[in-house]
């Protein structure tokens, strides 16, 4: 790709992208308020990147839920914790990005798995068989049972309509590419 190239617009899905310059997702910490929601350094994080020229931005990593594999707060955002004060917390965010014609996609995900800092967590990890904790292998992580496969799912598809309703384009953790 010629560096002209990266100045041209493109389009996932039905977006349309007004450049090729994205801020990848990033598991960053501290941007999170006690309910799940940005707090105001998020917003002020994407939005200069936004003012920067960045065309789309994919936040770091939004659990779907907070209950299976309970996350101290504020650790992650997480959009069904409090719905209401996470939506709260976008509009203007999202206003403010797409005034510097940025796109914002919200990157969504179960948890961490064998991948959870135990020192982060209030219950133990869960994954989808027992298997060692990466940080610290004497922790064992629960195998998921498939009640709570099909929670996840739903609160997937209950995050996804909050994400929409707010005017995010949602991208799932673990399938990056696909945009839905």
């Amino acid at each position: 790709m010629n560096r002209s190239e990266l100045f041209t617009p493109m389009k996932i899905g039905s977006v349309t992208i007004k450049n090729r310059i994205v801020m990848e997702p990033m598991g960053l910490m501290g941007l999170a308020g006690r309910e799940g929601e940005f707090n105001q350094r998020a917003a002020d994080y994407f939005v200069e990147r936004a003012k920067g020229g960045v065309g789309l931005i994919i936040t770091g990593f939004t659990k779907v839920e907070n209950e299976i594999e309970r996350m101290k707060m504020p650790t992650f955002t997480c959009v069904t914790h409090n719905p209401t004060a996470f939506e709260n917390s976008c509009y203007e965010m999202i206003e403010r990005v797409h005034s510097y014609g940025a796109k914002i996609f919200l990157q969504v995900s179960a948890g961490l798995g064998r991948v959870a800092k135990p020192t982060l967590l209030e219950t133990q990890p869960v994954a989808p068989t027992a298997v060692p904790n990466y940080w610290d292998p004497e922790v064992m992580c629960r195998a998921l049972t498939t009640e709570e496969v099909e929670r996840i799912i739903s609160r997937f598809e209950e995050a996804a309509a909050i994400a929409k309703k707010v005017g995010l384009t949602v991208s799932n953790c673990m399938q990056f590419t696909r945009v839905i």
